[in-house]
């Protein structure tokens, strides 16, 4: 069974976070049956949120607490396009490795990283499909 706890933040946040990220593992994950997500809205400086692996099927997103509600799922529906990544071994804890090979995060500019193409490219996508699918409504 998926586990989702979200902490921080207001609660129409968290109810809309939960929203979302329950209707990106149908979307992104359909046939994963077990997976520990941990949501925690806290101030952030220098962007709207991470997702990070903890263990095999356990992850953190941490989303910073001042967004709008549109940014709120964009930046959702983002981290969860990172958390499949993980999920399919396609990216790895470290964020150093694609596909198996190695990546040099330094020496590449953020958004020509592999696993942010994809996610940028998908956000829009899943962003609207939560708004036209009334998810948070």
């Amino acid at each position: 069974m998926n586990y989702i706890n979200i902490t921080g933040g207001k609660k129409y946040q968290r109810d809309i976070a939960l929203k979302v990220i329950r209707y990106m593992i149908y979307v992104l994950l359909p046939k994963i049956k077990i997976i520990d997500i941990e949501v925690v809205f806290k101030t952030i400086k220098e962007s709207y949120g991470y997702a990070t692996q903890l263990d095999n099927r356990e992850f953190e997103i941490e989303l910073d607490k001042n967004v709008s509600i549109v940014e709120l799922v964009e930046t959702l529906c983002h981290e969860m396009v990172h958390i499949r990544q993980y999920v399919r071994k396609k990216l790895n804890d470290s964020g150093t490795k694609w596909d198996n090979q190695q990546i040099n995060s330094e020496e590449i500019d953020y958004h020509d990283l592999p696993w942010e193409k994809e996610a940028y490219n998908l956000e829009e996508k899943l962003t609207q499909m939560v708004w036209d699918n009334y998810v948070i409504w």
